[in-house]
């Protein structure tokens, strides 16, 4: 499966703006040229936040979620242009890039031993055909299981449910020990009052109880979603409820032409493999503080 993406979601002008309404600061989009001089010049743009509490000292190339350097198509520049894109840019603004959050790179681009501290995996499903036919057999028989329980039901979550919704991602932040609360603007925010080309919000509930909720980042051409947050009632764990919801959730990200969904980096191992479980598969990515240390290294 290729790895090349279609200007990610976490690199898109809403999720940058949404994140930096949360948490100060100022996202931009910059264009380096590289490659002047008698080299064929490369033309690629760069979506950075600057300042706030995220970048307080300069600025990142990756967020909350992905940063990276793109070419004019929307694909992941190579690995050594994306360093000398942001080292340019440095220089330009006269700040430092604190961060770098790749995309998920081909694996040739990171075979030298010095990326191996700086290596995380992300699970990517591809969405198409019969959907519920990629997934592996334990988790078609918990999706069966817990759709035919009376009074389910699964749908878009709405303004009026954010509240809910913002209890129910803390409940599960503070039950697996999350080390961080999402704000409740960053969560309210990703649940649109009226339905949006850049949030999907899915829940599922039992009879009138929000059981569980998916929050979407969509990339600006609808091709890729992230999984970003989720919640789950610890009362209706034993129903599997996140089944539901994610099913739910391929389905209508699908409906909108959404072709890959990235579901994220899980710190457990355990987590990873229950992504696999979907039909998922692992890509590698880099996670580079103070990028500027490995240019021309």
């Amino acid at each position: 499966m290729s790895v090349d993406a279609r200007w990610s979601p976490y690199a898109s002008e809403a999720w940058g703006r949404h994140v930096a309404a949360v948490f100060g600061g100022r996202f931009e989009r910059h264009v380096v040229t590289l490659g002047t001089g008698g080299k064929k010049a490369r033309e690629l743009h760069v979506p950075i936040l600057r300042g706030g509490r995220l970048a307080a000292e300069g600025f990142v190339c990756g967020h909350i979620g992905y940063g990276g350097v793109y070419d004019r198509a929307g694909q992941p520049a190579p690995l050594r242009h994306q360093l000398d894109a942001l080292a340019q840019l440095g220089e330009t603004l006269g700040e430092p890039c604190l961060r770098l959050v790749t995309p998920p790179l081909r694996p040739e681009q990171l075979s030298a031993p010095r990326w191996d501290a700086h290596r995380s995996q992300t699970a990517v499903k591809v969405l198409g055909g019969e959907l519920r036919a990629s997934y592996d057999g334990a988790v078609r028989t918990a999706l069966r299981k817990i759709l035919r329980r009376p009074g389910l039901r699964v749908g878009l979550l709405t303004a009026r449910e954010r509240g809910d919704a913002v209890e129910l991602i803390h409940a599960t932040q503070a039950r697996v020990e999350s080390p961080y609360l999402s704000p409740p603007a960053l969560i309210e925010g990703m649940i649109p009052e009226a339905p949006s080309p850049n949030f999907l919000a899915v829940g599922a509930w039992l009879r009138d109880e929000l059981i569980s909720v998916g929050c979407f980042v969509l990339s600006p051409n609808n091709r890729e979603a992230a999984y970003y947050l989720n919640g789950w009632s610890a009362r209706a764990r034993e129903l599997g409820p996140n089944y539901a919801m994610l099913d739910a959730a391929f389905q209508l990200l699908s409906l909108r032409g959404v072709e890959r969904v990235d579901l994220g980096f899980s710190h457990q191992r355990a987590l990873a493999d229950h992504k696999r479980r979907w039909g998922a598969e692992l890509h590698t990515f880099l996670r580079l503080p103070n990028p500027a240390q490995h240019t021309r290294s």
